[in-house]
């Protein structure tokens, strides 16, 4: 099995990235958020992506020639899966206001967390030991006059004990919350970066070639455009993921710079190979 070096991300599931965004930075800039009125934006409110038997058979198509028999059988089903777990998650992936909305909502977490010990700390034992007593379904709460010395003792046993768990839930929430944080860049840039990573493994896996960006030279009567194999595979990904390939050129010259700099890959396919050995992924 390869060694996967990866770059960008959390996600749950198959893929598990995390961005570097002191890298990633450089490459995409300081915007934050989809532009408002944003095709691409509007699409990816969607998750759950579920290919056809024809896109499967188009993307697969885009490899024509370059593939032998064993990874064309493979081929179809690692896209499916691909597009049912992995980018399933990219489209999903949380907005910037979603995601500082949970961090305040744990950042009250926090707050309540200490204000509850605070509170049950200012009981008098007694009290506290009724209280213990009515979160008992099946016992009958006592009178507070009517605890035992022992009783006393054992609520304030139990005192220390919440005490302790409701400051390990303050501290944990507050950790969290600040660990809890959008990227500084737009949504739908982060989530096409994931995309072409996973496009640039499942290019390589099938041609055993460096997937990379080809951009035709001056002499040219198309200067400037995109073009080569692994162009001519993400176009038709791109188009059946997000309608059209608008934005695909400036999210490929990204993705390039990135991999040319940091050396970041996708696990996509290893992840895959682990989860799928009947497979038979990385068999000759």
């Amino acid at each position: 099995m390869v060694a996967i070096k990866t770059a960008c991300g959390c996600f749950s599931g198959h893929t598990i990235l995390r961005l570097r965004l002191a890298h990633y930075k450089e490459i995409c800039g300081k915007a934050i958020g989809p532009k408002q009125g944003s095709r691409l934006g509007q699409h990816l409110t969607s998750c759950g992506m579920q290919f056809t038997a024809d896109q499967l058979a188009t993307m697969v198509g885009a490899f024509s020639g370059l593939m032998d028999d064993r990874v064309r059988t493979t081929l179809p089903l690692i896209l499916e899966e691909w597009g049912r777990v992995d980018l399933s998650e990219h489209l999903a992936r949380k907005t910037p206001e979603q995601l500082r909305k949970e961090q305040r909502q744990l950042e009250q977490v926090a707050n309540l967390a200490r204000e509850l010990r605070d509170a049950l700390a200012g009981l008098a034992a007694a009290a506290r030991f009724t209280l213990a007593s009515r979160l008992d379904a099946t016992a009958r709460a006592p009178k507070a006059e009517a605890a035992s010395n022992h009783e006393v003792q054992s609520a304030g046993t139990l005192r220390h004990l919440e005490r302790r768990q409701l400051e390990c839930l303050a501290q944990a929430a507050g950790a969290t919350a600040g660990g809890w944080v959008p990227l500084p860049f737009r949504h739908t840039t982060v989530i096409q970066y994931l995309v072409l990573q996973d496009l640039a493994a499942i290019y390589e896996y099938v041609t055993g070639e460096i997937a990379s960006r080809r951009v035709r030279g001056e002499d040219h009567p198309e200067a400037g455009r995109d073009y080569g194999p692994f162009w001519d595979f993400a176009v038709v990904a791109w188009r059946i993921i997000f309608g059209s390939n608008k934005g695909l050129s400036a999210a490929l010259k990204r993705w390039a710079e990135a991999r040319h700099r940091y050396d970041e890959a996708s696990p996509v396919i290893a992840n895959l190979a682990l989860h799928h050995p009947e497979w038979r992924i990385y068999e000759d």
